[in-house]
């Protein structure tokens, strides 16, 4: 009976590891998503203004 009670809480000691690393794991992931999402911003692409010269041929 001993060794199963060991068991069992090198098996809770462990599923606690993994949680903390997943934990950790997911806050990474969020915050590279959130700098990817960032720099991608449509509404903060800064833009270029150039004018277009329209010529006589190309008007129908």
């Amino acid at each position: 009976m001993l060794r199963s009670q060991e068991d069992v809480k090198r098996a809770e000691e462990t599923l606690e590891t993994h949680r903390y690393q997943l934990q950790e794991l997911e806050e990474g992931f969020k915050r590279e998503t959130d700098l990817l999402a960032a720099a991608m911003d449509p509404l903060t692409e800064e833009l270029e203004q150039f004018t277009v010269k329209v010529l006589k041929r190309m008007l129908c």
